[in-house]
């Protein structure tokens, strides 16, 4: 018979026994739980893998001129670059007899000139929401271009100056290169390019052209998709012929005339070469030179180039999605409602300018200045239709009529449009209720016409 104490001992080691089981078993089972979950993790990261791989590297591009689709790949960084195709914006700023030039695209800005020395530019940057300048470009010394270059960079921050390395003696200069170099300052010449903007510089060569100044002047193409701007400061004949010289195209929808419209600049050759659909003069109105001149005007006239004028117009704001482009225009002040007979809903604008004393009711130098009938945006919400008096007489168009053929706009009584100034006609932008497609313009092909109060065609618009 086992004694008392060995019992007790046979109890614990039993007990031990099973206490060792029982730590053996739930090891394992952690073991495997632990796997499971890591497996888990594996499989769940793998599959998250794929689906943002696959999603990231794979797209769609439609080339729109072919009408074709082809699908592409591209590495995530090119998918990141796509992403960030927004709309580019050109500001044309009205500065008097000066140029200033804002570019912007996805909250990134460059400005070409600064006028003369004002608070203007400034200001129109500040409202505009800018805070940073990639790119401050100042084509050439004068004070018109750069007389207020010293209060941009006192109230921005400049990332980079650039300038063609020419000095000055003005006090205009003196203030803007004291505060240049102060920054990342750079001379630029032919081949220079910016980051980000697909931006070049044509002129000047390296060791420039003339002791003449504005022969000097940076001039630069920016390109869009589909869409150029030439922008030229005051290039004059000697500039225009050395960048028809090289190699390069300069074919561009949109033309920045150079010297403010002078007589020596926009040459034949040079204006050929570019083929522009659009000009814009930066000039101040009754200046003292002249600006622009008959010569050049005649010249745009004559190829039909549509011109666009800060002294008449103000700020002409250009944006572009790269296949097409919005003119938008500082001159409309006054927004008046009207409806179309067709009840059509259409916002009519006229510039807030006193008339002159003689007015007359009917005049062939009242035209069609420009048809927007392929906005960016949604359609026709954006369509405008710009009427432009060439007269030296204020017209009254009150009563007019616009038509496409089918809806009819009737222009609304006492409507008056002074010499050289233009007269906007928006489909439903600022009213939309009620609005129906009554003067519809058809992007395949459509025409509008004008007619006067008597019923006589003065112009008309096809495409």
């Amino acid at each position: 018979m086992r004694s008392k104490e060995d019992i007790i001992m046979i109890l614990l080691v039993i007990i031990s026994m099973l206490l060792l089981f029982l730590i053996f078993s739930v090891q394992q089972k952690y073991k495997g739980y632990v796997t499971l979950v890591q497996n888990m993790k594996i499989t769940t990261t793998s599959t998250m893998t794929t689906i943002q791989t696959t999603t990231s590297i794979t797209t769609t591009t439609t080339t729109i001129p072919q009408e074709t689709t082809t699908t592409t790949t591209s590495t995530a960084h090119d998918h990141e670059e796509k992403s960030r195709t927004e709309n580019l914006t050109v500001h044309f700023i009205d500065v008097g007899q000066g140029d200033s030039i804002l570019i912007e695209q996805n909250d990134k800005f460059i400005l070409i000139d600064c006028g003369r020395s004002s608070t203007k530019v400034v200001n129109y940057l500040r409202n505009q929401g800018v805070f940073e300048l990639e790119y401050l470009l100042a084509t050439h010394p004068d004070a018109d271009h750069i007389g207020g270059c010293d209060d941009v960079l006192e109230n921005f921050d400049v990332l980079h100056v650039w300038d063609n390395g020419q000095t000055h003696d003005t006090q205009a200069y003196q203030d803007y290169i004291i505060l240049a170099k102060n920054r990342d300052y750079s001379v630029v010449y032919r081949g220079n390019k910016t980051d980000y903007f697909n931006m070049e510089i044509l002129s000047p060569p390296q060791g420039l052209i003339s002791s003449d100044m504005n022969e000097n002047s940076i001039v630069t193409k920016l390109s869009f998709g589909n869409i150029d701007f030439l922008f030229t400061g005051d290039c004059k004949s000697e500039c225009e012929q050395d960048i028809l010289n090289i190699d390069i195209s300069i074919d561009s929808e949109i033309l920045k005339i150079a010297h403010h419209g002078s007589k020596y600049s926009t040459t034949d050759d040079f204006l050929e070469a570019v083929n522009p659909d659009v000009a814009v003069i930066s000039v101040g109105a009754n200046n003292p030179y002249g600006h622009p001149t008959q010569i050049v005007l005649d010249k745009l006239s004559s190829r039909n180039i549509k011109t666009h004028r800060t002294d008449i117009e103000g700020n002409v704001i250009i944006t572009t999605d790269g296949e097409t482009y919005f003119i938008d225009i500082e001159s409309s002040t006054i927004i008046l409602t009207t409806t179309m007979t067709t009840s059509t809903t259409l916002s009519m604008t006229t510039k807030s300018t006193t008339a002159s004393t003689t007015t007359i009711l009917s005049s062939e130098n009242v035209v069609i200045y420009d048809v927007l009938y392929d906005p960016l945006g949604q359609e026709p919400d954006n369509e405008r239709i710009t009427l432009r008096n060439n007269e030296k007489q204020t017209v009254d168009v009150g009563g007019w009529m616009l038509t496409d053929g089918e809806g009819n706009y009737i222009i609304p009584e006492g409507t008056i449009i002074i010499p050289y100034q233009i007269w906007n006609v928006y489909g439903y932008q600022y009213n939309p209720t009620g609005y129906t497609r009554g003067l519809y313009l058809a992007n395949s092909g459509d025409c509008v016409y004008l007619y006067d109060i008597n019923n006589r065609l003065v112009d008309s618009e096809c495409w």
